[in-house]
């Protein structure tokens, strides 16, 4: 499967809103982020709640939870293969504020014009998270989130390939909602028998791979 090709959003003063939001964020937040936004690279459009949400006018926003707080990006697509991050914030409301869409809204027009004229090359997400892997923090954070975000993964391609719906899921399961919800936002502490149990039920086979330190 083609992946997306997700670029940052570039002012024409050279800032790029949605990286400097992801640069503010804690070390937690900023490395869950990045792993949710190589899910959007890989599953593009197909990508749905409770990781990401259209909102109006072309603009979708992927989110992130940590500790309570709720981390937002805005995006849109472009020319098919490519997503481009406007803007961020961070509010522990469900409500996009209209003032945030508003904000992508104007950078959607302004990137169109441009690219549109010419426009010098965006920085994409590849190059960003390249550049964070050198953090040894960012690093360890990044592979800490590993098996959360296997189970995360085959969720999404499970109840793809089904067509199953959280409650659809959770009868084949079961496994109730609302920690099918927790399992799918990566806040729950599932056990051995749950993940069997949601294995069994996505028509998958459970392997733990015990891998040595290096």
């Amino acid at each position: 499967m083609e992946q997306f090709q997700i670029v940052f959003y570039t002012k024409e003063d050279g800032t790029q809103p949605a990286r400097e939001f992801m640069d503010g964020l804690s070390q937690k937040m900023r490395t869950r982020f990045a792993k949710l936004i190589v899910l959007l690279r890989e599953e593009g459009v197909k990508l749905r709640m409770p990781y990401s949400e259209y909102l109006k006018d072309g603009i979708f926003q992927i989110r992130a939870q940590q500790e309570g707080n709720i981390a937002r990006v805005l995006y849109f697509f472009w020319d098919g293969q490519k997503i481009v991050l406007t803007n961020g914030f961070t509010k522990k409301t469900q409500k996009t504020p209209p003032v945030e869409i508003e904000r992508a809204k104007r950078y959607k027009a302004d990137y169109e014009r441009r690219e549109l004229t010419g426009m010098k090359r965006p920085v994409t997400f590849d190059e960003y998270l390249a550049e964070e892997m050198k953090n040894p923090a960012f690093k360890a954070e990044w592979d800490a989130l590993e098996p959360e975000f296997q189970i995360i993964r085959a969720i999404i391609e499970g109840r793809e390939a089904r067509r199953f719906s959280e409650e659809q899921l959770s009868e084949v399961t079961g496994i109730s909602p609302a920690e099918i919800i927790r399992l799918e936002e990566g806040s729950a502490n599932p056990t051995l028998t749950d993940l069997k149990r949601l294995a069994a039920g996505l028509g998958m086979t459970l392997r733990l791979d015990f891998q040595p330190i290096a």
